[in-house]
Formats: structure tokens, C-alpha cells, sequence
């Protein structure tokens, strides 16, 4: 019996590599050299038993990669923009929700672990991270000519609509200020609360107007949450 379990758990083991191998050619277009990197990318800190590395250290890496491809894709593609316009346009386009979104879309959750009993996979940024590993492992593995392609390529003009982003104004709290200001009426914030999912805060925002609570939010930095709860504001009192 234990020869048999054995036998099962590396053929079980077998078949997941080879479909994680499969994966990432189908995905970047590369096949993979270094099978561990992409396996450690995968691997979330809640499942500190596992005797493979988590994903941490990659993530940090493959976040610099992309911003650094993203950067540099934004400086030529708006030559006439200021700063102010290209760092906005990055913040818009590296922004935890929306990797949240595009590692979804290349579907990267079926291979992330991660103990599902402590972590909402909804309401976190953990298959954000996993892509930002991911990145990190394709950058070791293949090097930055080749990572800048599977970002340009496959995330940033498949999944992206660059120019409606550049014509969004995401600045809700400016937008309610201004409301606020022309209306003459009282626009406050309130943190009531700062809670952690065991690796990074998560900040609660209200929005009072006119002495009223029209809006609740949440955030991973508070900054977030405000802008979040200024758009619920925005369309609670637009209605």
C-alpha cells in the first residue's frame, strides 16, 4: 500500500508539473528553463509547512520588473506627457485591483497554493502577488527582453484599454471635493477601523457629506480606501 501511495503521489506530481510547464509556454510563449522558479512563484506564505520557498522574495523582484517595463512602455508611447501624467498612467495600470483582474484572465489561480481556509482569494491581493512572482520567475528564467514581450504583449494590449485609461479621471476625491465646494457642504473623511490579513493592512474608510454617512470602503493603503469610498459617494449622490 505505501508503494502504491508513493507511486501515486509522483505521478500526481509529474502531471502537475507538466501542466504548469505547458501553462507558462501557452502563456508567455517561452518554454521554461528553471521549472522551481515558477513553482516558488506559486507558492503563498500561508503555506509555510511546505518545504518549497514561498513566493515573497520573487514578488518584490517581478513588481520592480514591471513597473520598470511599464515606465519605460508609457515614456515612449506619450512622448509630450509630463510626469505627473506618466506616473498617474502607471499607478492605473500596476494598481492591485486590476493585477488582481489580469492574473485571473490568464488564469494563474489554478496552480497558486495557498490555505483557502484562512484566505478569501476574493478579497485579497494574493493572485496579484502570485503574478508579480510570476514575472519575477519569467525575468530570472528568460531575462527582461523577454518578460518586457509576455507584459506588452499578452497583459498590457490584450488586457488593457490604454486609451480609455488615459481619458478616465480616477481622482474621485478631487471630483467630490469639488462638488462638495460648490455645493457648500461639509465633506469629511473617517478611518474607523485598520484590520490585517496577516500581511498587509487593510484600512476603513467612511465618507460623511452634509453630515451624513453616504459611503463605506476598504483598502490595502488608505489612499485607496478613500478613493474607493469617494466613487461609492459619487454614485450614491449622483443618483
Amino acid at each position: 500500500m505505501f508503494v502504491l501511495s508513493l507511486l501515486s503521489n509522483i505521478l500526481l506530481l509529474v502531471g502537475s508539473e507538466k501542466k504548469l510547464r505547458k501553462y507558462i509556454w501557452h502563456t508567455t510563449g517561452f518554454a521554461p528553463i528553471r521549472i522551481h522558479l515558477y513553482k516558488q512563484a506559486m507558492q503563498h506564505r500561508s503555506r509555510q509547512h511546505v518545504s518549497l520557498k514561498n513566493n515573497e522574495r520573487l514578488e518584490y523582484l517581478g513588481d520592480s520588473v514591471l513597473n520598470t517595463i511599464v515606465a519605460d512602455y508609457l515614456f515612449f508611447k506619450y512622448p509630450n506627457k509630463d510626469e505627473g501624467f506618466l506616473t498617474e498612467m502607471r499607478s492605473k495600470m500596476v494598481k492591485r485591483t486590476r493585477l488582481n483582474a489580469m492574473a485571473e484572465e490568464i488564469h494563474l489561480q489554478q496552480f497558486l497554493k495557498y490555505e483557502k481556509h484562512n484566505i478569501d482569494i476574493s478579497r485579497s491581493d494574493v493572485l496579484g502577488d502570485a503574478l508579480e512572482a510570476f514575472i519575477g520567475a519569467l525575468y530570472i528564467d528568460h531575462g527582461y527582453a523577454r518578460t518586457q514581450q509576455f507584459i506588452l504583449n499578452r497583459l498590457v494590449k490584450n488586457l488593457m484599454d490604454i486609451e480609455k485609461m488615459a481619458e478616465e479621471n480616477t481622482n474621485y476625491k478631487g471630483i467630490l471635493l469639488t462638488k462638495s465646494q460648490r455645493e457648500n457642504l461639509a465633506l469629511v473623511y473617517k478611518h474607523t477601523d485598520t484590520k490585517s490579513n496577516g500581511k498587509q493592512n487593510i484600512f476603513f474608510i467612511e465618507v460623511w457629506y452634509n453630515e451624513v454617512l453616504v459611503s463605506q470602503a476598504q483598502g490595502f493603503t488608505k489612499k485607496d480606501a478613500e478613493q474607493e469610498a469617494a466613487r461609492l459617494a459619487i454614485e450614491k449622490l449622483m443618483q
